[in-house]
């Protein structure tokens, strides 16, 4: 069944007595600054490249120093967010918050429209959900509440989000609220800190959400009914026509959202994007909030990563540091996968240092190796491709040797004749060598 709202929100001018609780206003900073560094992240030289190095990017970048819960308002015209005054913040307004929280979370708001639009004054919502048809003006009310108890005390300044009530009860607020789009304060033509009661203040916008409420409030505000709807701020409507749905200011969603992306739940305020200089030296990637560095193995340069953020509006601050390997570390970084039946066993896929008492080979540099027969120095670089994934070795006397990857750990080797052996590796104590087990063919 559908519904007409008949729910007037007045804002008395008259000054009412200053209740004992605004004596006191907490007068909030204008910040809408975007993102900003908090602390770089310092050059490296030669770090252990034996391991993923991860830094956590929520001690890296910062928005307005924002500790409560965020609440994001997607609309046509663009997102709002906003940071809600809970008992994480210095200006906590329990009652109003959970309110509010509870209608934001029941997804009451969802599809809501901004109904009121006061030049240099406020814009209002919360009241009206835009689930029209074509020509119908009955508009459905957003769910009601059971009015809240007053929390004034915060100031009404540019920015703010505020609960609106009955002219002449403090205590009347239920689910409209208005972003006021001035300093609504004693020193402007608005004092709502002092009016039926004082408005309570329970949020702000963050990042640089202002430029979306800037954008609804410069909108033409038209005459539906010389009510309720007697300031209506529509987008590409010009007067003429049927008013359709897409003309209102919609929030498609109104919901909570983190400030920083998570691996589980990447939508956030803030985004995270990355320049890797070298490639060749290693892989950067970023997982939710966390940076993390893989180098390649063998490889020494340097590389330039710079990592930028950028908030719902894109705005964006950025921080780069150079990493610098001189020393490869390669014996450091060999590694494998377990081997069943074989505990503390490794097999390699990727690279092998491989010792026995006949055929030992060496670690030549980090374009090749140095195989020696028992006697003699012939040398042997080898070849890879990781796209067919084998690794081919050419001797002095043209052997071909080739590595095929196998379907277990391990590898095949086909020497000659092509008789395939299986050779399994372990990485030795010093990290250098590896080596056959017991119990596995040598030949």
């Amino acid at each position: 069944m559908r519904h007409t709202l008949i729910l007037t929100v007045l804002f008395l001018t008259m000054a009412l007595p200053l209740p004992k609780a605004l004596s006191q206003l907490v007068t909030l900073p204008n910040d809408f600054t975007g993102p900003f560094v908090l602390s770089d992240i310092a050059n490296m030289v030669d770090p252990d490249t034996s391991t993923t190095l991860a830094f956590d990017l929520r001690n890296h970048f910062q928005v307005a120093n924002v500790l409560g819960q965020v609440v994001q308002f997607d609309s046509n015209l663009g997102k709002i967010d906003l940071e809600l005054f809970d008992a994480n913040t210095p200006y906590n307004r329990p009652i109003t918050v959970a309110n509010f929280l509870n209608l934001v979370n029941g997804g009451n708001y969802d599809n809501s429209i901004i109904h009121r639009s006061a030049l240099s004054f406020v814009i209002q919502g919360g009241g009206f959900i835009n689930n029209q048809g074509v020509g119908d003006f009955a508009l459905n009310p957003v769910t009601d509440v059971d009015p809240v108890l007053n929390e004034p005390g915060i100031s009404n300044t540019l920015g703010t989000i505020s609960m609106a009530k009955l002219g002449g009860d403090p205590n009347s607020a239920t689910n409209q609220w208005f972003f006021n789009l001035v300093n609504n304060t004693a020193d402007g033509v608005n004092n709502l800190d002092d009016q039926n009661g004082g408005f309570t203040v329970f949020g702000r916008v963050i990042g640089s959400s202002i430029s979306t409420v800037n954008a609804i409030a410069n909108l033409t505000r038209w005459n539906l009914d010389g009510g309720v709807f007697n300031n209506v701020p529509l987008t590409g409507f010009n007067g003429e026509g049927t008013i359709l749905p897409e003309h209102w200011i919609t929030f498609s969603t109104v919901s909570t959202i983190a400030l920083y992306p998570t691996q589980e739940n990447p939508d956030a305020v803030l985004s995270f994007q990355f320049t890797n200089s070298n490639q060749n030296l290693l892989t950067v990637t970023i997982v939710g909030s966390e940076l993390r560095l893989d180098f390649n193995p063998g490889q020494t340069g340097d590389a330039e990563i710079t990592v930028a953020t950028f908030d719902t509006h894109g705005l964006t601050a950025e921080i780069s540091f150079l990493v610098t390997v001189t020393n490869s570390n390669q014996g450091d970084v060999f590694g494998g996968t377990d081997i069943p039946n074989f505990p503390g066993w490794k097999s390699s896929p990727w690279y092998a240092n491989y010792n026995t008492s006949q055929w030992p080979w060496i670690f030549h540099d980090e374009h090749g190796w140095q195989f020696v027969f028992e006697g003699s120095t012939a040398e042997v670089i080898f070849l890879f491709d990781l796209g067919l994934q084998e690794w081919i070795f050419l001797n002095e006397n043209t052997y071909r040797w080739q590595f095929l990857f196998s379907d277990t750990p391990g590898w095949i080797w086909t020497f000659g004749d092509n008789t395939p052996d299986r050779r399994f590796f372990q990485r030795l104590d010093d990290g250098s060598l590896f080596s056959v087990p017991p119990g596995l063919p040598v030949n």
